[in-house]
């Protein structure tokens, strides 16, 4: 077990106009360099009340193991109401992305259903849609040449918050697609960065001090705040249901988050270390000044350090003892 502090004072001047604004313009931003890789566009990995859920695998450089390529799931932000997952790779990210698929590891890029209390969609539904598109690349795993004993996630923010659910959570308790239900995995790592590790601070129950900063504090949990709803928010926090199998973490998370509190982080850590587990069971990176928007591209020597320490990090786990070709 390892507690980091990074002292830095991030400085953020976002230029948000000159982002994409709707889903079809992103879309079109990151097709210019989705065609500079090998990249399996709009998989249908279900579809749900007449709605197909997409994802994009994006293929290694080449074959590098006898037993297949890994991968990593890469789930985008939002808030759980909004976002894409073609904001996962914009140009500055394509570059940790070619990082990637250089070694021999592919990448999946998932959609999923948003939080909507008029359609009866809650913050769970969005996890069942990311565990079924797991159980989707471990159904196919044959035909797209991937070794599902080599997956990782990561993510930021809500996509952080993805990433460790699929590493802390047991797969029975988030199944959705019934014809995927049957196919169950366990990742190698994942490493996640402001992701809201409860919903809920199990020593007062009744605050929502994890989530009162949220414009959308009904809108994930059916209408209600987390208090009102704690058999849900428990259900869908990485806190209540870490046990002691999970996969191995790499949490980054900044001092000052206030949207998803760095301290939901540290109460994981130390659960982590209730259970008994030590080494790099368990690393939390606590950047010192650091906020919500940690590892983005405003923030450029915060980002180029989280990432190569993730970059890492999640080699490690994922190449060690695997069998070359070469």
């Amino acid at each position: 077990m390892k507690k980091i502090l990074i002292l830095f004072t991030a400085f953020f001047a976002l230029q948000l106009s000159a982002a994409p604004h709707t889903f079809e313009e992103w879309r079109a931003d990151a097709a210019e360099r989705y065609s500079e890789y090998n990249a399996i566009k709009d998989i249908v990995y279900k579809t749900v009340d007449g709605e197909e859920l997409q994802l994009d695998l994006i293929l290694p450089d080449g074959k590098f193991y006898k037993d297949g390529f890994p991968v990593i799931f890469v789930f985008h932000g939002g808030g759980w109401v909004a976002g894409n997952r073609f904001m996962n790779f914009n140009e500055a990210k394509f570059k940790e992305l070619e990082f990637y698929t250089s070694r021999g590891i592919g990448l999946v890029n998932v959609s999923y259903r948003f939080a909507n209390p008029e359609k009866n969609l809650t913050v769970k539904d969005c996890v069942i849609d990311c565990f079924d598109a797991a159980r989707f690349i471990v159904k196919n795993a044959d035909k797209y040449g991937i070794d599902t004993s080599r997956m990782a996630s990561y993510g930021h923010s809500v996509g952080g918050y993805m990433a460790l659910m699929l590493a802390v959570a047991p797969n029975e308790k988030f199944k959705g697609d019934e014809e995927l239900s049957k196919y169950n995995f366990k990742l190698k790592c994942a490493a996640p960065y402001s992701g809201l590790a409860s919903f809920l601070n199990p020593a007062d129950e009744d605050s929502n001090e994890f989530y009162k900063n949220r414009h959308n504090v009904k809108t994930v949990m059916g209408g209600k705040t987390p208090a009102e709803n704690k058999e849900l928010a428990r259900s869908v926090s990485a806190l209540y249901l870490m046990e002691r199998d999970h996969s191995p973490l790499l949490v980054m998370h900044g001092e000052l988050d206030d949207l998803s509190p760095c301290k939901t982080s540290e109460l994981l850590f130390d659960k982590a270390r209730s259970l008994g587990w030590g080494g790099e069971k368990m690393t939390l990176i606590i950047v010192k000044g650091g906020d919500h928007g940690l590892g983005v591209e405003a923030a450029r020597p915060m980002r180029e350090q989280g990432e190569a320490m993730r970059k890492d990090y999640i080699l490690r786990f994922l190449l060690d003892g695997v069998k070359s070709i070469k």
